[in-house]
């Protein structure tokens, strides 16, 4: 119990606390790939509310459960694209997302998704 650091052999980093051995309470993690996560841990999972940053730029703020972005979020695209809404198990799937597409149109969509893609089916 408590706080401490951990090295893994691929060079990630956690700094932040422990319960019996594993990552759990808030805490950060620095992939080697460039990758970080900052936020909620339980049982060695990401789960609650943390932001993780992407190494080809890109970035998600929200609900995380059992390592997957599931609950309420806001995904930045590193093209510049932003979907917000409901994640379920990793996905954008929800009734109400909201996706903006970057320059040059800004166009943006409100409705549901369904398996990462929007689902025009129950738009009307």
């Amino acid at each position: 119990h408590g706080y401490g650091t951990q090295q893994y052999p691929n060079g990630d980093v956690y700094i932040g606390k422990f319960e019996k051995g594993v990552k759990s309470g808030r805490g950060s993690y620095a992939f080697y790939d460039g990758s970080d996560y900052a936020g909620e841990w339980m049982d060695g999972r990401r789960y609650g509310r943390g932001t993780m940053r992407y190494s080809d730029g890109s970035r998600y703020s929200g609900d995380w459960e059992n390592d997957l972005k599931h609950g309420w979020g806001k995904y930045e695209f590193a093209n510049g694209d932003i979907y917000e809404g409901l994640f379920e198990k990793d996905r954008m799937h929800g009734y109400c997302g909201i996706y903006s597409f970057a320059k040059p149109s800004y166009l943006y969509y409100v409705g549901p998704f369904k398996d990462n893609k929007i689902h025009w089916k129950d738009c009307v």
